[in-house]
């Protein structure tokens, strides 16, 4: 294979190898999944790094060995590609999306995309004869050069960049471990009935005025919108209840800080009917035009007696 085709190969490699290895992660096949994530963590994206940094062959001033070169290549793939997936952890955190599985493969994903089109372009723009063009010869393998890794301009480069990326690892454990897992945020929504509360399978009498309450643990001060509703429910082949129809009985607004309880009663009528149900639903700020289960972050339901 001529060199002109051989520099192209490891970038669209790279490029094909991600975007399989993306989709694969959300594949069903146990085994797909977990050799997929291990090309994500460990060799794609310091791979990918290492072509944007060095499009050249080596330094026409030290011993032309290609081999090792590609060698270099793939020692270095492991350390930077830590280094990468650590600094796109410790980036999502401070972000609204948060430390999730598909913030970090997102910022994983498109930064090594990036860095692999990145390394495309400074590798078009070179003299054909200097571009790198990967081999993996044999003799790579058996380390009989007298030839010094020092002697390379390549090395130095190679050790500050392994050596950035190990330093973001052990920060990324660092800062794991100093600040712990973070307690989980919530908000506690029920009903009172009397002296009590109930979450669920409580009941709304004829006439009773409705009255919940909420418990603020998300970690800051809250604004939240309960809306009730009437709903005409049904029971699907699954056992799950289908909503048929709802209508809106009542909108309030409620605040409250960290750690803080706040309560409203709603004076509502809905209709009768066996398969009548009012469900309360609690979202975090304004609701959506049209209110459901689905989207609200929490769910009270209550019979019609």
């Amino acid at each position: 294979m001529t060199r002109t085709i051989r520099w192209l190969l490891d970038v669209l490699a790279v490029l094909v190898l991600t975007v399989g290895a993306a989709l694969a992660v959300h594949g069903a096949v146990p085994g797909v999944r977990v050799a997929a994530t291990a090309l994500l963590v460990l060799f794609l994206p310091g791979y990918a790094v290492s072509v944007a940094l060095f499009p050249r062959a080596h330094d026409p001033d030290a011993d032309p060995s290609v081999g090792r070169s590609m060698v270099e290549r793939l020692g270095a793939s492991t350390a930077l590609s830590l280094g990468l997936v650590a600094f796109v952890a410790l980036a999502v955190n401070f972000t609204p999306y948060g430390i999730t599985r598909t913030s970090i493969l997102g910022g994983v994903v498109a930064l090594t995309l990036a860095f692999a089109l990145a390394g495309f372009v400074r590798r078009a723009m070179l003299d054909p004869d200097e571009r790198y063009a990967p081999t993996f010869p044999v003799s790579a393998l058996m380390f009989t050069n007298d030839h010094s890794w020092g002697a390379d301009s390549h090395t130095t480069t190679y050790n500050l960049a392994v050596g950035l990326s190990l330093v973001l690892v052990v920060g990324s454990a660092g800062f794991a471990a100093w600040h712990g897992p973070s307690t989980a945020q919530y908000t506690e929504f029920s009903v009172v009935k009397g002296d009590q509360t109930v979450a669920e399978a409580a009941v709304l009498d004829d006439g009773e005025p409705l009255e919940v309450r909420l418990e603020n643990h998300e970690g800051e001060s809250q604004e939240y919108t309960a809306v009730v509703v009437a709903q005409r429910v049904s029971e699907g082949s699954d056992g799950a209840v289908q909503v048929r129809g709802q209508r809106v009985l009542a909108t309030e607004t409620l605040s409250a800080g960290d750690g803080e309880t706040a309560s409203e009663t709603f004076q509502v009528s809905p209709p009768s009917g066996d398969d009548i149900e009012v469900a309360v639903l609690l979202y975090r700020g304004a609701p959506p035009s049209t209110p459901s289960r689905e989207t609200a972050y929490r769910v009270l339901t209550l019979e019609v007696a």
